[in-house]
């Protein structure tokens, strides 16, 4: 008599499970594929609709600051802060005057943020230290008059972003689920004649009755197959 030198066997997964896995794995890996390159796109989309609103942000700042600075109106002056407050990502912002003066306007405990000018032509936006930096000239007449530097904050992408991989997460575990309960149900459908085939067996190795039948419950191969057994 052989004995098991390897201590107890262990118990492996039943083909139900195999298969209940398989469909679970698949639907969160596509899934998890899927809404990985959407979240890629949305978020490469949003910077530069970051970037578009900021670029529109400075340059109407930028107006209204040169004539308050450099044509001294006390209307436009008056209207500087209110323009700078209004815009909800903007963290600092300076006017660069082609005469020399400058005007600085910051958040509360924003006041390390470095403001230069760049002396671009065209409006140029770059992303520095998870920060968005606006560059653009400001031109009255088609002469430029000055520069506006505008520092601008992603808490907003990042923000969406993240309300995005929350809601993609979610959804993505309730198709798994549900992925996992509809394959269950399949397969318990489908392993039932091969169920009732191992009970006949038991039973015939138990009583040695070989006239047990087992009815056949599909035309498929499983059912060919209780007819073999039938035999």
């Amino acid at each position: 008599m052989m004995r098991n030198v390897f201590g107890p066997s262990r118990r492996r997964p039943s083909l139900s499970f195999k298969i209940v896995s398989l469909c679970v794995g698949g639907t969160i890996g596509a899934l998890t594929l899927t809404l990985a390159l959407y979240q890629w796109q949305a978020w490469l989309t949003a910077r530069a609709d970051l970037v578009e609103d900021q670029i529109m942000a400075a340059q109407r700042l930028g107006a209204v600051v040169s004539r308050a600075v450099d044509n001294h109106e006390s209307t436009a002056a008056a209207n500087v802060e209110p323009i700078f407050g209004n815009n909800p990502g903007a963290l600092a912002a300076a006017y660069f005057s082609a005469s020399g003066q400058r005007l600085v306007l910051r958040r509360p405990g924003q006041e390390a943020l470095q403001l230069k000018p760049w002396g671009e032509a065209q409006s140029q936006a770059r992303y520095i230290d998870r920060k968005l930096v606006i560059h653009t000239p400001v031109v009255v007449g088609g002469h430029r008059v000055g520069e506006m530097v505008l520092v601008a904050s992603q808490e907003r992408v990042w923000r969406t972003l993240l309300r995005n991989v929350a809601i993609g997460l979610g959804l993505a575990l309730f198709s798994a689920a549900l992925s996992g309960l509809i394959a269950r149900v399949l397969v318990q459908r489908a392993l039932s004649p091969l169920k009732d085939l191992q009970r006949a067996i038991a039973q015939v190795g138990e009583t040695k009755d070989f006239s047990i039948v087992v009815a056949p419950k599909s035309a498929d191969e499983l059912g060919r197959l209780t007819g073999d057994f039938n035999r």
